[in-house]
């Protein structure tokens, strides 16, 4: 169905007027990655064929400064506009869970790893528990077929300490829109 544009004289739908909703997947569960290696989200979605949307991705994990989180997106029959923000990485590991860090803001390609830095205790407490966010957003476009998008995540380097955890239950969400 394309996207709605209304006419005088037109019948108004129940599947017309809600291809204009915002729709929800959340990540239910916790789940860990404890390599480098992608780990499939509960974050999977199915668009509709030949259109456009906007999305907003709401990541909230905990991860070791050494072994930070990172991401991005499979699937088929979508192309992304993308937009990211995340914390910094600090190697060092000084400046603790609540001090200030630089903020890296992304324009990333669809096949490039979006990261985010983990925390430290500066106490050397484990394990790491503070929630950290990071965010993905942006449009994006599907070709015909049955177009897909998956969140994958993992840690950006295989380091010592506690694995990365993608939170779930109300904290890791996506959000999408069709807008053409």
């Amino acid at each position: 169905m394309s996207f709605p544009q209304w006419f005088a004289g037109q019948v108004i739908t129940a599947e017309r007027l809600n291809a204009r909703n915002v729709h929800e997947v959340l990540q239910s569960q916790d789940q860990e990655a404890s390599s480098t290696s992608y780990v499939m989200s509960e974050i999977q979605v199915e668009f509709e064929p030949d259109a456009t949307y906007m999305y907003w991705c709401y990541i909230s994990y905990t991860a070791d400064y050494r072994n930070g989180l990172r991401w991005t997106w499979s699937g088929s029959g979508t192309t992304l506009g993308s937009f990211t923000q995340a914390m910094a990485h600090d190697a060092s590991g000084a400046t603790g869970q609540n001090a200030s860090r630089e903020v890296i803001f992304r324009r990333p390609a669809n096949t490039t790893d979006r990261q985010a830095g983990g925390t430290s205790l500066l106490s050397g407490a484990s394990p790491v528990s503070v929630v950290q966010s990071a965010y993905d957003q942006g449009t994006l476009f599907t070709s015909g077929g049955t177009p897909t998008l998956n969140l994958m995540f993992g840690r950006w380097a295989d380091g010592v300490g506690q694995n990365t955890i993608l939170r779930g239950g109300n904290q890791t969400r996506f959000l999408y829109q069709r807008i053409a």
